[in-house]
């Protein structure tokens, strides 16, 4: 008996456009939810407190750069995609340019702030290779969800639980392998700029496609579609 209504509810939801996007997107943020705790449970075990800080407080910093580069550019397709028809792809990739090219201004500006606020931080940013890193992490953060909005646009929010998913488990193997093979104050900072980095590569040349036709990453500004 439980079974069959079970079974009913389940194809009633996967009949159900809005009901099936609405269970992948809950069921994306339980695993999310999980699968982060377990990442901070193996990162506060594997390492030091000055450790688990120094990039608690990078991690804060990115978190909130990306939040003000995004520009709402996220809310805005969700509003306008599903209506751009041919201009959808030039839609697409103006988002990305903005929002790359915001994270990239704000970025600098964080950092000169960390350095003037934050003495402490200013042995991390005075290596340039790591500014660079930084930056490259902050444009991947920033777009991961303005790409999770393109596949709620496009209701294929199959494509967010999946993306979450790969996100989540590759911070911990990447925390691990950085474990045994650097095991610097940063490793838990790199886990997590590495797995975001890789869900977005793998959205925009597999997954966008895949929902987009003949869709190609491409950076550029289409001016009416910032107009409109």
């Amino acid at each position: 008996m439980i079974t069959k209504l079970i079974s009913h509810y389940l194809t009633e939801i996967m009949q159900s456009s809005l009901l099936k996007n609405a269970y992948y997107l809950m069921v994306g943020t339980g695993i999310n939810s999980i699968l982060g705790f377990t990442f901070l449970l193996i990162a506060a075990n594997l390492f030091e407190v000055d450790a688990v800080g120094q990039s608690s407080a990078a991690l804060s910093f990115l978190g909130l750069l990306a939040l003000i580069s995004e520009l709402g550019v996220g809310i805005a397709l969700i509003r306008f995609l599903p209506s751009a028809g041919s201009r959808s792809r030039n839609l697409i990739n103006t988002a990305f340019t903005l929002c790359s090219a915001s994270s990239i201004i704000f970025g600098v500006i964080v950092i000169i702030g960390m350095l003037i606020w934050i003495p402490e931080l200013s042995k991390i940013f005075n290596n340039i290779l790591f500014i660079a890193i930084f930056l490259s992490f902050a444009i991947a953060l920033t777009l991961q969800p303005v790409i999770s909005n393109i596949f709620i646009a496009k209701r294929a929010t199959q494509f967010v639980l999946l993306i979450n998913v790969i996100a989540s488990l590759s911070k911990i193997v990447c925390l691990i392998f950085l474990y045994y093979l650097y095991h610097g104050n940063l490793s838990i900072f790199i886990s997590v700029g590495l797995a975001t980095t890789l869900v977005v590569i793998l959205s925009l040349f597999i997954f966008i496609p895949k929902v987009e036709k003949n869709y190609v990453f491409s950076p550029q500004i289409d001016k009416i579609c910032i107009k409109k």
